[in-house]
């Protein structure tokens, strides 16, 4: 069965666009991505900059189908209103046939990424009322802005924000109905996922991972998410922030050992030459589609037995327990909570 190819690229270019008042509007096309299947288009979405004003006429107006009843869920905190916002909007499948007309070339291939932000400028500039160009025929899947995260966490930044109905939703075209949630490419859907868990996560910039401070009930560490979009794979891997010194490393590898024997999903892993531990949960999609239902159980597992084990790992690498011991007081304090 052939998989889809997942294009995306860096567009960052202003492109006027109609509002439902029939009003113009420039707005900051970030990224572009597109998933191709058989000569066919089977997703394109864009990612918006705009700033706090911009999005509460968008709020008020409901631009891009975002009503106040397709949210899924919200942060608690409000936007900030000296900080841009991001927008991840997809084009309705309707009209995908229509940008395939754009994008075919004379062999039947269609067009590479680049041609897509090539296309959009010269409507913009000799077709302004394409249907491309109207808010309405693209539909917002999430509103991100990001917030500092205190020094324990790891600082830095992490996007906060909120999902909507059309993220978890896919539409049929001859009947207009909504379907499910199932899409081609494991990344934006990953992104998406974790804004509607409510979960702070930042973008690893030039790569298809997300990085998650967690704070479990044992300790702190980061959670990194992976999509590998042409190997149809995605991987989450949680990472012990302190590096295991060469002469803690044996005893470590022990640990770890001890630990994966039994576990149901995933594995510990050790990095020996930097002493660098995580644990590991990954997933094959063999079918075309990824869902919210394959990523759940795949990242809170991976977060629940790093949590578990989390000291342990402590324990040995400072010297407090071998081992042996470490596992023994994991397994009697399973056994008291049961």
């Amino acid at each position: 069965m052939d998989r889809p190819t997942i294009q995306s690229h860096q567009f960052d270019q202003n492109l006027t666009f109609y509002i439902p008042t029939e009003q113009a509007i420039a707005l900051c096309v970030n990224r572009v991505t597109l998933s191709i299947k058989d000569r066919e288009y089977t997703e394109c979405r864009m990612r918006l900059l705009i700033s706090s004003e911009v999005y509460s006429t968008l709020e008020a107006e409901a631009w891009f189908h975002l009503k106040p009843e397709v949210r899924l869920q919200f942060s608690q905190k409000a936007f900030k209103t000296d900080q841009n916002l991001e927008i991840e909007v997809s084009l309705s499948p309707h009209l995908l046939p229509h940008l395939t007309g754009y994008m075919k070339q004379d062999n039947g291939d269609l067009a590479g990424i680049e041609q897509l932000g090539d296309v959009l400028i010269q409507l913009n500039q000799t077709t302004p009322d394409d249907a491309l160009l109207f808010t309405e025929s693209w539909y917002g899947l999430a509103v991100w802005q990001e917030t500092q995260l205190p020094l324990e966490l790891g600082g830095g930044s992490v996007k906060q924000g909120y999902s909507t109905q059309w993220a978890t939703a896919q539409f049929n075209r001859e009947t207009q109905t909504v379907l499910p949630a199932v899409t081609d490419q494991i990344y934006p859907l990953m992104t998406t996922f974790f804004t509607q868990e409510g979960i702070p996560f930042q973008e690893m910039e030039g790569y298809l991972i997300v990085r998650i401070p967690i704070n479990g009930e044992n300790g702190f560490w980061d959670c990194f998410v992976e999509a590998r979009e042409q190997d149809r794979q995605c991987l989450i891997y949680s990472v012990y922030r302190e590096r295991v010194p060469q002469y803690k490393r044996l005893a470590m590898a022990e640990l770890i050992t001890r630990a994966n024997y039994g576990l149901p999903m995933g594995c510990f892993e050790m990095q020996f030459d930097q002493g660098e531990i995580r644990f590991r949960t990954s997933i094959n999609i063999e079918s075309d589609r990824f869902s919210f239902g394959l990523l759940r159980p795949l990242f809170y597992a991976n977060n629940a037995v790093m949590d578990r084990y989390f000291k342990g790992i402590t324990m040995v690498l400072k010297g407090k327990a071998s081992a042996k011991q470490a596992i023994a007081r994991i397994e009697a304090n399973d056994d008291d909570e049961n």
